[in-house]
C-alpha cells in the first residue's frame, strides 16, 4: 500500500523457502520526513516536508516558508526582511532596496511609500526622508534627494519640494526653509537661487519685496 513499506517476520528467507515455509508480508507505515511509494520509504525532497506517518507523498512548503533540507517534517517561515513566492521553496530571498517586510512568512515585500527609503536590501522598517530632502515615488532605490536650489523641504517624509515663493531664495541644495531678500533687494519670479539688488535710482526698505521703487524727484539712492 501506498505510505507504507514490506517487511518480513523471518531473518533468512531463503532459509524458510527451502523449508516449505511461507513468510508473512507485514505493512510498515512510513515515518514522518518521508513518503512510500512502490513499497518503498523515501525522504520528502528539499522544498517539501510530511508531518505525519504513512504519507504516499510530501507536501510542498507555502509561499512565504522554506525548507532546505531533506527528510523534514515541518516547513519553515521565511524571515522578516525576505520573501518566497513560490511553492516548494528551498530558500528565502532579501526583500530588495526600496521594499521591506516587516513579520516572517512573508510570501512579498512591501514597497517603501513616497517619502520614505530602506536602509539596502532585507529591510525590515523603513525611515523618512529628513527635511531638505524628498522621495517622489514608492519602491524606490537608493537614498532621498535633496531638494534643488530655488527649492525647500521643512518637513519629514516629503514627497516634493517647496519652491520658494517670490520675495525669497534658496541657494544650495537640501535646504530646509527659504531666506527672505533683505532691503535693497527683490526676488520677481518663484524658485529663485538669489536675489537681485535694487538698480541705482530705485529702492526698498523691506524685506521679502518683490520688486524695487523708483526714486521720488528731488531724492536719490545713494550707493551703499
Amino acid at each position: 500500500d501506498a505510505g507504507f513499506r514490506n517487511s518480513y517476520t523471518a531473518s533468512d528467507v531463503s532459509a524458510e523457502a527451502l523449508e516449505g515455509r511461507t513468510t508473512e508480508r507485514v505493512c510498515v507505515a512510513c515515518l514522518a520526513g518521508q513518503y512510500g511509494l512502490d513499497e518503498e520509504c523515501t525522504a520528502c525532497s528539499a522544498g517539501f516536508y510530511s508531518t505525519t506517518t504513512a504519507l504516499s507523498e510530501c507536501t510542498p512548503t507555502e509561499p512565504g516558508y522554506y525548507q532546505p533540507l531533506v527528510n523534514q517534517t515541518t516547513s519553515l517561515a521565511c524571515e522578516a526582511g525576505t520573501y518566497s513566492t513560490w511553492s516548494a521553496a528551498t530558500y528565502c530571498s532579501d526583500c530588495p532596496e526600496g521594499y521591506y517586510g516587516e513579520t516572517s512568512g512573508e510570501s512579498s515585500c512591501e514597497a517603501a511609500p513616497a517619502g520614505y527609503y530602506t536602509n539596502g536590501t532585507g529591510a525590515t522598517e523603513i525611515f523618512p526622508c529628513s527635511a531638505g530632502t524628498y522621495r517622489d515615488a514608492s519602491g524606490s532605490q537608493g537614498s532621498c534627494m535633496e531638494c534643488p536650489a530655488g527649492t525647500y523641504s521643512n518637513t519629514e517624509a516629503a514627497t516634493a519640494c517647496t519652491i520658494a515663493p517670490i520675495g525669497y531664495y534658496t541657494s544650495e541644495a537640501g535646504m530646509t526653509e527659504a531666506t527672505a531678500c533683505g532691503s535693497g533687494s527683490y526676488s520677481s519670479t518663484a524658485g529663485s537661487t538669489s536675489c537681485t539688488d535694487c538698480a541705482p535710482g530705485s529702492f526698498n526698505n523691506a524685506v521679502a519685496a518683490s520688486s524695487c521703487q523708483r526714486t521720488t524727484p528731488g531724492y536719490y539712492q545713494a550707493l551703499a
